[in-house]
């Protein structure tokens, strides 16, 4: 009689853990796609800056969260809350969005019920003149995103465990 709510505790308790475990993996593999698409776009190529200023500002966010949003097809994963792109260097303050600091941008509207990111409301800026490949230190794109895992049987926990996954990357030299 004893043996049956333990065992019971223990299988869903492993059940749990393992869509967790799985489901920061797919964020995990979807900040790496977005880093890694981010670091080949900087101002040392010869390719033209975008047409218009807002474009000029977030274009990298923009392709970034594209890349994401095409890595969170291939996998289940959690409820999303934002995506923030910006500058290694620049402390960025996830509790706060974006729009005071020159070198990130935050997504966090979603679409598609919560398993994109809504890739046209971008928050904040990174002007494509300051990012850089070149030279004796090369800046650095970071892609972090948050989302939540929520308890699906209630057995060994309840409510949600917030989760954050961050890739940073150097930007690949081109041109130099």
């Amino acid at each position: 009689m004893i043996i049956i709510p333990v065992l019971m505790l223990i299988t869903f308790g492993g059940i749990e853990f393992g869509i967790g475990f799985s489901q920061k993996g797919a964020l995990e593999s979807a900040s790496r796609a977005g880093a890694r698409l981010g670091s080949s776009l900087t101002t040392d190529n010869n390719d033209p800056p975008p047409a218009t200023p807002q474009n000029l500002n977030t274009a990298i966010g923009h392709d970034v969260v594209a890349a994401v949003n095409a890595a969170l097809d291939t996998t289940a994963v959690p409820e999303l809350t934002k995506v923030y792109i910006y500058r290694s260097d620049v402390t960025v303050n996830t509790d706060a969005d974006c729009t005071g600091s020159n070198l990130c941008i935050l997504y966090s509207q979603l679409k598609d019920n919560g398993k994109h990111f809504d890739e046209t409301q971008p928050q904040g800026h990174w002007p494509v003149t300051s990012r850089h490949g070149c030279g004796a230190t090369p800046d650095k794109i970071t892609v972090k995103i948050l989302g939540q895992f929520a308890f699906l049987t209630g057995f060994v926990g309840s409510g949600k465990i917030g989760l954050s996954v961050n890739s940073t990357l150097q930007f690949e030299p081109t041109d130099c």
